[in-house]
């Protein structure tokens, strides 16, 4: 086989013409997203911000749930002379916690991301100036003791009178009155000046320790003549106050 004008053969390159218009002409298929759509794409995101800030927040009550309880168990106490720092604390927190329900409430309606930020910076930054506030303080502040184990002075006024001897077969009068005063003995610590007095015209004065307190009080017995009770009042103020 020959050709007359070989060099015409390469004309069938050519053919490749039509190939590169069919490319270039070609269009890609335009999205076209109807309302309906549309919508339902914004609202399926919307949900879907509003169900991820609402986890977060669930996951945020359990946590501060568990730490309340423990806090209330291990029952806080504050000094007296701390309590303005520690409400200032409080409401620092508090702070904190408004300005992550606003970055909470932006999220979900959509807003810009610069806004949510800046709110959850501030929140952070007020979290961790209550923490740091808050441990510096509990650190460096004067600790609360418990009150129930320190000794205390007490006067105990028994009222021995004629009517104390009443009893009757289900009831001692005397009797109770002398189980009150040993179960107020013996809430208190062992350490405590106790002073047990009656309504003779005994001069009031701290026993030596509970076991004097509790054998005075077992040795009290209804008197005929007794002193005003007023009066013995008024002695065991005095006493404790000395």
């Amino acid at each position: 086989m020959s050709f007359l004008n070989a060099t015409l053969v390469f004309g069938v390159v050519a053919a490749s013409i039509p190939v590169l218009l069919h490319l270039i002409a070609r269009k890609e298929p335009r999205r076209v997203l109807f309302p309906s759509v549309r919508f339902l794409t914004k609202r399926f995101e919307s949900n879907r911000n509003r169900m991820r800030v609402r986890r977060w927040w669930l996951l945020a009550l359990r946590i501060a749930a568990l730490v309340l309880l423990a806090l209330a168990l291990a029952r806080p106490a504050i000094h007296q002379s701390l309590s303005v720092t520690w409400l200032t604390i409080g409401i620092v927190t508090a702070v904190a916690a408004v300005l992550l329900i606003l970055a909470s409430v932006a999220a979900v309606k959509g807003q810009s991301r610069g806004l949510i930020f800046s709110l959850c910076g501030a929140a952070t930054l007020a979290i961790l100036i209550s923490l740091g506030w808050g441990v510096a303080t509990y650190a460096t502040g004067p600790g609360v003791s418990d009150s129930s184990r320190q000794p205390v002075a007490m006067a105990i006024v028994l009222d021995n009178s004629p009517t104390a001897a009443w009893s009757t077969s289900g009831d001692d009068r005397m009797e109770r009155i002398k189980e009150i005063a040993a179960w107020m003995i013996a809430r208190v610590p062992r350490s405590s000046r106790i002073a047990v007095m009656d309504r003779s015209s005994q001069v009031a004065a701290f026993a030596l320790d509970t076991s004097s307190a509790l054998a005075r009080v077992e040795q009290t017995e209804p008197l005929h003549q007794t002193r005003d009770i007023g009066s013995r009042i008024e002695a065991a103020i005095r006493l404790v106050h000395q």
